[in-house]
């Protein structure tokens, strides 16, 4: 969240993170913004509800494109 609260940056990935499942995952948090929102200000008591921004995390198919290739490599060792 920013420091002021008025932006909560939100991310996600996607298992495979292929483009297709990425932009439909998107266009899902989209098109359920109203609803996520309704539901997270309710618990979260603030005086404003935070404007969400969704995010792709493509960190995890980069350590899971490092760990194949580091046992690619251990394999071609044996």
């Amino acid at each position: 969240m920013t420091s002021d609260l008025k932006i909560a940056y939100i991310y996600y990935v996607v298992h495979g993170g292929n483009k297709n499942s990425i932009i439909n995952a998107e266009k899902g948090f989209i098109s359920a913004l109203g609803y996520i929102k309704k539901t997270i200000s309710r618990q979260l008591g603030l005086r404003y509800m935070p404007d969400l921004k969704f995010y792709y995390d493509g960190s995890f198919d980069y350590g899971s494109k490092i760990d194949s290739l580091i046992q690619k490599i251990k394999e071609e060792e044996k």
